[in-house]
């Protein structure tokens, strides 16, 4: 994110950064007062900078590298459903819907384990050009595929993947530079 600092926040970039706060609140890392605070900031934010600066003291497993405790639940019906996890694992349930797993956001050596479920839907998983995949599975009559860029080819392995698409697809893909 540092190198966006500039540029002009979206409603999914706020609404990130809205999911991070209520997840601080649930955890008990802020408490009432301060979460409507800050969630006012972060709907007022114009750059990507004063989003950062609304979350910077929440997000520092992120910018370390090192993996959060816990899973995160995921669960996308008949709808479609952006999910930037934040957790060391993340489940992330497509029935008859679209879901799309944002990792660009991560640095490269924050490891991270998704378990993707497609029963008629499609989850998509987006890496940074740096990170790399491993993906395993089973597609009964559906699709598993991962790009040739977001494959691991020499590089350690910072994602793992494991999915189970029926009738759906589960797609790992790497971001061009």
């Amino acid at each position: 994110m540092a190198d966006k600092i500039d540029q002009r926040c979206s409603d999914r970039d706020r609404d990130e950064a809205a999911s991070q706060l209520r997840e601080a609140l649930s955890t008990g890392r802020l408490d009432r007062n301060e979460f409507s605070d800050r969630l006012d900031a972060v709907f007022a934010a114009r750059t990507m900078g004063e989003l950062a600066s609304v979350l910077k003291d929440l997000s520092t497993d992120l910018e370390h590298g090192s993996s959060a405790v816990g899973t995160k639940l995921a669960l996308s019906l008949f709808g479609h459903q952006a999910i930037v996890p934040v957790h060391a694992r993340t489940i992330v349930i497509s029935l008859f819907s679209r879901s799309r797993v944002d990792l660009t956001v991560l640095p490269e050596s924050a490891r991270r384990r998704i378990i993707a479920v497609s029963l008629f839907g499609s989850t998509n998983i987006v890496l940074s050009p740096e990170q790399r995949a491993r993906l395993d599975g089973v597609a009964i009559f559906g699709r598993k595929h991962m790009s040739k860029h977001a494959r691991t080819q020499g590089a350690p392995t910072t994602v793992e993947v494991t999915c189970l698409s029926v009738m759906g697809s589960v797609v790992v893909a790497a971001k061009r530079r």
